[in-house]
């Protein structure tokens, strides 16, 4: 389990972690939910339990890459992330393998209108690991262009699927990425105002994912 963990598989938890988490109003305690296979223990899914420790919402297996990289991304060091990309035409799918890392993060929060608003900043470093249909682009400059396309694209990926992650389970009056850290950090007078109604701050808060892509390791860049 802690080799999958440092791979981004599941998301492990400690009594530690549960407990802190327990004593902060509207912040979600996550544990993961395993089970016994032939080959040995397998993470099916994690589960989110509200303040009460009400199980209010899961999240399968094939999305923790994706939350493991806004939330835990100082605990893993790399993450394998499989992409369903479009064509240069919009027409022909394809699948690319890719490798996270370098992930930083930046929240920056404000209080508008009676509503939070957080804008969540990813920067990361990827490197293709497999990449598969079209043709491969030899020409340096043409790869310059692809490498350019195929970074929106991921960019455009990572925005899309993060930021509905994040606020489909915002709407299950729960805080998974403890956002109410950094209202008390930053905006403490409207937060205190606020504080015994989290659940419900939370639940209407307005939530901006930006991601920034540099690709690294090309490997054979193919067109899409």
């Amino acid at each position: 389990m802690d080799s999958s963990a440092r791979n981004n598989q599941p998301y492990f938890s400690t009594l530690q972690r549960l407990i802190t988490r327990q004593n902060l109003k509207g912040i979600a305690q996550i544990i993961p939910v395993i089970k016994k296979e032939k080959q040995g223990i397998d993470i099916k899914e994690i589960a989110f339990l509200n303040f009460e420790g009400k199980l209010v919402a899961k999240l399968p297996k094939r999305d923790l890459e994706f939350f493991n990289i806004i939330n835990n991304f100082k605990d893993t060091e790399r993450m394998m992330v499989q992409l369903p990309l479009g064509s240069r035409e919009g027409s022909q799918k394809f699948d690319t393998s890719v490798l996270i890392q370098d992930i930083k993060r930046k929240i920056h929060v404000d209080y508008q209108n009676g509503k939070w608003k957080y804008t969540i900043n990813l920067r990361m470093n990827i490197a293709f690991t497999e990449r598969t249909n079209g043709q491969v682009v030899k020409h340096s400059k043409k790869q310059k262009i692809e490498i350019q396309k195929l970074e929106q694209k991921i960019q455009s990926n990572f925005n899309r699927k993060i930021q509905s992650m994040i606020v489909t389970l915002h709407k299950k009056q729960i805080d998974p990425l403890n956002l109410s850290t950094y209202a008390k950090a930053y905006q403490y007078q409207h937060w205190e105002k606020n504080k015994a109604k989290w659940p419900h701050e939370i639940s209407n808060s307005i939530v901006n994912i930006k991601t920034q892509i540099k690709i690294n390791n090309v490997g054979a860049i193919r067109k899409g």
